[in-house]
């Protein structure tokens, strides 16, 4: 028969089971601790030439064989190592399908079932040890007819130490995969506990299986089949709160287990072949775990449950090899029998959470989250409470349910507040708790899916965020667009906080800034911080629209930021800052907000800056234009702190201005068409730094 077939990646999801405690072991075993890696390796290192025949590799193996065991397991490895399991003799039934010896396996390194047990067979007898094959059916996922022509298979049971041990070879060397033999060791079928190896292989002679009272095929068509990798992974049977294979449910399936909490789990549903999507769920909480589906309507559907694993060669059948990746290998599945089903906005509401568990790991606190179901039903806007226990920056999108693209600026994360660990479950009763408020609002009637992401805080800013958990948000009603950002605050970048900036000093909270022509913003900042603004959306020969000053204090500075658009419409304001310890000409993004202008035409031009500027202070009085009436005689008032002498350039002519009290500079001059710059000498420097420029036309 074929070996166990390889369950299909799909879906990620939080599984896990129990270590195999209890199971009944052969009668007379004794506890032999699984170090084979020495027995491995002897077994593995035999040249060619030491394998020439089969009583050769025999005498070879037994060389370095201390004991039964390990000549039971040095015989187990080496047909493991060189047998390929043959898929096209299988598919044929071809003349080396009826020649399953030992001396057809030996000779061409691949085979059947048949062919690995009986070369299993006879290296053991000639190593001095008592083996014999079993004949019987084995069965690969829950919903295979185990007594088909297909399902006879062949295995051995082998005396170790007084007792008899059960070992599949056929199994023990991979999988098929896209008609495809996929090499990968399994330890797991070399002294399998026949309670475990039960539940996938009947043998005909009911002796062979060493259990009391022995199964019968009824009993083994209908238990739930877990594969070796459910047991590899420290799983248990016991555990499972559902074990049968078929099981008719009304519209949502369930089940419970407890067991090792550090696997990655998924779950997937099928109807006739087909992924059901959106449909299935898994929760953990330490060493419990559950996991379950709502089913769409009624009918007959597969529901499998997987665990990561690493990943394996696959191998042809003239032994070439290329590397399949398989993230996730599968665990157990059930065969479900439906007699109604629930819509998906039901099912997503009744869902619990699906949090990564890398960030549950990482400091989440999901039990202390306000919404820990996967989906809600709102009118047109979410409000959640996030909890942590550790210092994360977190960002939050809303997407179209299905969509890959976002829609902008209409989900947002609250600044955090810190709380009593009363919010926090009792496990972590000591420790205090961060609060996030998320909220997202609705543009329109229907389905959304919201996505929470998250690094450390202390990453740098242009570190990437890392998926945590989604919900599904239906709406009903629904905000519309330009409602739907009034709605929520700004966005504010992790550099705001940062930078020692307070939202409070802020002029404008809300995300969408609704203006008429020309608006002011005003923010403070720490003593040391330099504060600059771009205005996007406008076409790239627009004239200067943000205009940025400040106030000097003693420890804080007052900042002003006038935006006019150069025409009606939405733009995007962008505040951007850089503080003391900052490398010079690098700025990182503090705050963003949406402007909806309903300027009937430009408002003209701003001054052009440079960053001297906004280092000392400077203000220019007047003019407060950039554009300036060529010929036309015009005052400039420009107060700089700490300038020793000013002048202003129009291409070769220099001008003095003259000083007056408190910094303030003044010139009147008639100027020329084109460019005049104003510099300054600052702070004692001997040098002129550029401070601002208009533009006579």
């Amino acid at each position: 028969m074929k070996p166990r077939t390889m369950m299909r990646l799909l879906f990620p999801i939080l599984l896990a089971v129990s270590a195999a405690a209890g199971v009944k072991t052969v009668k007379g075993a004794k506890a032999v601790p699984l170090d084979d890696g020495r027995i491995d390796a002897w077994a593995l290192s035999i040249p060619d030439q030491g394998a020439l025949t089969i009583p050769a590799l025999a005498a070879a193996l037994n060389q370095g064989s201390r004991g039964e065991r390990e000549k039971a397991r040095a015989a187990f490895r080496w047909v493991t190592a060189h047998i390929a399991y043959d898929v096209e003799t299988l598919r044929t039934k071809n003349k080396d399908y009826h020649d399953q010896t030992a001396s057809n396996a030996f000779a061409r390194r691949r085979q059947v079932c048949g062919g690995y047990a009986a070369l299993y067979l006879d290296l053991c007898r000639r190593m001095g040890l008592t083996v014999e094959t079993i004949r019987g059916w084995a069965r690969t996922d829950s919903t295979n007819q185990p007594f088909n022509p297909d399902g006879l298979h062949a295995w051995n049971a082998v005396r170790i130490d007084g007792a008899w041990q059960l070992v599949d070879c056929t199994w023990g060397a991979g999988s098929t995969q896209s008609n495809r033999f996929a090499a990968r060791f399994n330890p797991y079928y070399f002294c399998t506990p026949p309670a475990q190896l039960g539940l996938s292989h009947f043998p005909e002679d009911a002796k062979w299986q060493f259990v009391d009272p022995p199964q019968d095929r009824e009993r083994f068509a209908s238990r739930v089949l877990p594969l070796s990798h459910f047991f590899e992974s420290g799983f248990a049977i016991g555990s499972l709160s559902e074990s049968r294979a078929r099981v008719p449910v009304d519209e949502a399936f369930q089940v419970a287990f407890t067991g090792r909490g550090e696997r990655s789990l998924s779950a997937s549903l099928f109807k006739d072949g087909v992924p059901v999507s959106n449909r299935c769920w898994v929760r953990s909480q330490g060493s419990n775990h559950a996991a379950g589906c709502y089913l769409p309507g009624p009918g007959r559907y597969h529901f499998q449950l997987f665990s990561e694993a690493p990943p394996v060669v696959a191998v042809s059948s003239d032994r070439s090899s290329s590397p399949v990746e398989v993230a996730y290998r599968g665990i157990l599945s059930w065969s479900l029998e439906a007699k109604r089903g629930i819509s998906l906005a039901e099912a997503k509401v009744r869902m619990p959470l699906e949090p990564d568990r890398r960030f549950a790991r990482g400091g989440f606190l999901w039990a202390a989250f306000s919404h820990t179901n996967a989906g809600l039903i709102v009118p047109s806007e979410a409000s959640l409470r996030v909890v942590t226990s550790s210092n994360l920056a977190l960002s939050a999108f809303l997407y179209p349910a299905g969509g890959s693209a976002p829609l902008s600026n209409l989900a947002q994360i609250g600044r955090p507040t810190n709380e009593n660990a009363r919010q926090a479950p009792k496990r972590k009763a000591a420790a205090a708790a961060t609060v996030y408020d998320l909220r997202a609002v609705l543009p329109a009637p229907g389905s959304y899916q919201l996505n929470l992401y998250a690094k450390d805080a202390g990453a740098p800013e242009t570190a990437s965020y890392q998926f945590a958990c989604q919900w599904w948000v239906q709406a009903t009603e629904g905000a519309g667009i330009q409602d739907a950002k009034a709605r929520l605050p700004a966005t504010f970048y992790p550099a705001f906080e940062r930078l020692g900036l307070r939202r409070e000093s802020l002029s404008q909270a809300g995300r969408l800034w609704r203006i008429e022509g020309e608006a002011t913003l005003t923010l403070t900042a720490p003593d040391g911080v330099l504060i600059s603004a771009g205005l996007e959306g406008a076409a790239p020969q627009a004239p200067r629209t943000v205009w940025v000053e400040r106030e000097p204090g003693k420890k804080s500075a007052g900042w002003r930021i006038a935006v006019a658009p150069p025409q009606a419409g939405t733009f995007t304001l962008t505040v951007y800052g850089r503080g003391p310890r900052d490398a010079e000409g690098t700025l990182a993004g503090l705050v963003q907000f949406e402007v909806e202008s309903k300027a009937e035409k430009a408002l003209g031009r701003y001054p052009g800056t440079w960053p001297a500027y906004q280092r000392c202070g400077a203000k220019v009085i007047e003019p407060r234009r950039g554009d300036l009436e060529a010929g036309k005689s015009q005052v400039f008032k420009v107060r700089i702190p700490g300038a020793d002498r000013a002048l202003a350039r129009m291409g070769a002519d220099r001008r003095p201005l003259l000083e007056e009290a408190d910094g303030l500079f003044t010139l009147e001059i008639v100027p020329e068409k084109g460019k005049l710059e104003i510099f300054a000498s600052l702070d004692g420097g001997s040098q002129m730094e550029g401070l601002c420029w208009f533009e006579a036309r």
